[in-house]
C-alpha cells in the first residue's frame, strides 16, 4: 500500500511508475469518484502494472516508452486506444512532476502519437436495421442485444455493462450509471 507513498524527489531512486500511479489515483478519487477515473485505474492495471510500471521512475527512457507502446500494439487495439494508454502514462507522470514528487523529464513527452483515421462509420438505414433485427432469430439475449445496440447507438462495452438498475421500465430508458 501506498497511503504514506514518496512524497520528496530524493526518493525517486526506488520509486516506481506503480507508485506514482498510486499517487496519482488516490488524488484523483479524493477530488472526484468516477467511472471515467475507475476505467482508467483499470487501464493502467491492465497494460501497465506489471510491465512498465515495475519500472523505477527515474530509469524510464524514451526506448523504454517506445517498446512498451510496441508491446501493446501487438494486442490488436486501435491506434486511438493505443494513444489513450500511452497518454494515462504520460498523465501519471506529468502529475507527479506538478506535484513535486519527480524531478525528471516526462519519456512520454517525445514519443509521438500513432496515426489515427477520423474516417466515421456509416449509419443502417431503417431497411437495413428491420432485416438485421429479422435475421438475429429466436435467440432472446442477441435479439434484445441488437435492439439496444440500434435503439440508443452504445458501443459495445456500454451496451455490455448495462445492469438492471440502469433500466427504468415506466420511463422506458436504460441508462448505464457511471
Amino acid at each position: 500500500s501506498m497511503c504514506g507513498g514518496p512524497r520528496t524527489t530524493g526518493q525517486t531512486q526506488k520509486t516506481t511508475l506503480n507508485d506514482l500511479s498510486s499517487l496519482y489515483f488516490e488524488s484523483k478519487n479524493l477530488s472526484n469518484k468516477c467511472k471515467s477515473t475507475d476505467e482508467r485505474q483499470s487501464k493502467y492495471n491492465k497494460y501497465y502494472r506489471d510491465t512498465l510500471g515495475l519500472h523505477p521512475i527515474n530509469t524510464i527512457t524514451k526506448s523504454d516508452v517506445l517498446q512498451f507502446r510496441k508491446a501493446i500494439q501487438t494486442q490488436n487495439l486501435s491506434n486511438a486506444t493505443v494513444n489513450n494508454i500511452m497518454q494515462l502514462g504520460s498523465t501519471i507522470i506529468g502529475h507527479a512532476i506538478h506535484e513535486e514528487i519527480f524531478s525528471g523529464t516526462n519519456p512520454f513527452s517525445n514519443v509521438g502519437g500513432l496515426k489515427v483515421s477520423n474516417d466515421r462509420i456509416r449509419y443502417l438505414s431503417h431497411d437495413e436495421i428491420k432485416t438485421l433485427i429479422d435475421h438475429v432469430g429466436d435467440d432472446n439475449v442477441l435479439h434484445l442485444f441488437t435492439l439496444l445496440s440500434v435503439t440508443t447507438g452504445g458501443r459495445l462495452d456500454t451496451i455490455l455493462n448495462i445492469k438492471r438498475k440502469d433500466i427504468n421500465i415506466g420511463m422506458a430508458t436504460a441508462l448505464p450509471s457511471g
